[in-house]
């Protein structure tokens, strides 16, 4: 379940066969899993800006290409002319 070295061995020294002790280690495993909770939760958020990030980087370069290539069509007829007339 991702959890840390620290986190495992301070589960294990919690470890008591009494009622209390299993109280107690119950309640620190409910209190690490709503961190663990939290921490994914937060990678996901994570996760989602940087896609919506890497969506609008990826939308401007392909604008800026597709106008490139616009340009790069539109001066190609006019190379084409001016080296016919060049040879004539």
């Amino acid at each position: 379940m991702g959890f840390s070295l620290a986190e495992t061995k301070e589960l294990f020294d919690l470890w008591d066969e009494t009622l209390s002790g299993n109280e107690k280690q119950l309640l620190k495993m409910l209190t690490i899993l709503e961190n663990k909770r939290a921490q994914l939760e937060q990678q996901k958020n994570d996760i989602a800006q940087a896609e919506m990030e890497m969506d609008t980087a990826e939308a401007r370069c392909r604008e800026a290409l597709a106008e490139l290539q616009k340009k790069k069509k539109q001066q190609a007829p006019a190379k084409e002319e001016a080296r016919q007339t060049a040879e004539n």
